[in-house]
């Protein structure tokens, strides 16, 4: 099976997060899935796959911002080569 990552921005109560729930539920008979989140939330959903926490929270401040993006697309290039991640799917405007 293909190795697939499912980027959300944290596992709070709301939509995106439901929908990627939702989209690993559905998937995961086809697919290892494995969903990454860059903020320790209370999770408000659960999902069916692997869970890593990159520990990425959002920062407040311009520059804090621009940083906080570099580093969050190397943690995820990291992780991308040590998972032999074969497709991504976003969820969530800053995921």
């Amino acid at each position: 099976m293909k190795n697939l990552l499912i980027i959300v921005p944290n596992l709070g109560i709301g939509g995106q997060e439901l929908v990627a729930v939702n989209t690993a539920a559905i998937l995961k008979d086809r697919y290892n899935i494995t969903m990454a989140t860059f903020s320790k939330e209370e999770p408000g959903f659960t999902p069916d796959c692997k869970l890593i926490d990159l520990d990425i929270p959002p920062l407040p401040g311009g520059i804090n911002k621009a940083c906080n993006v570099y580093r969050r697309a190397l943690e995820l290039k990291k992780l991308k080569k040590a998972l032999n991640i074969d497709m991504t799917l976003s969820v969530g405007s800053t995921a």
